[in-house]
């Protein structure tokens, strides 16, 4: 996903969102969801590690310097910088091409 862009895309109906990708679809969310009746932003971001996908368990503390109930684990993070720093690279960057929004 790094290497070219790609079109994420986001279909809202009434009861129905479908998330996709290059036109493929990944997942559907139906109406019960509390955010269906409220405003809502469009947020780009990056994020890096997390407290679900990487289980402390799996990952040694030399590769995830946090711990998932930890209370300042972004601290923890930013703080071991000159072990991940590197790995980034020169070009780590997020790039949109375009958004599109459109109301029906």
């Amino acid at each position: 996903y790094g290497d070219e862009f790609h079109n994420y895309t986001m279909i809202w109906q009434r009861g129905k969102l479908t998330l996709m990708v290059d036109d493929e679809i990944y997942g559907e969310m139906y109406d019960g969801l509390a955010f269906f009746n409220e405003r809502c932003f469009i947020i780009f971001g990056v994020t890096v590690g997390g407290f679900l996908n990487f289980d402390d368990s799996i990952l040694p503390k030399d590769v995830k310097p946090y711990k998932n109930r930890e209370p300042r684990a972004a601290l923890s993070f930013w703080q071991q910088r000159d072990a991940w720093a590197s790995t980034w690279g020169k070009h780590s960057a997020m790039i949109i091409d375009y958004v599109r929004v459109y109301a029906v």
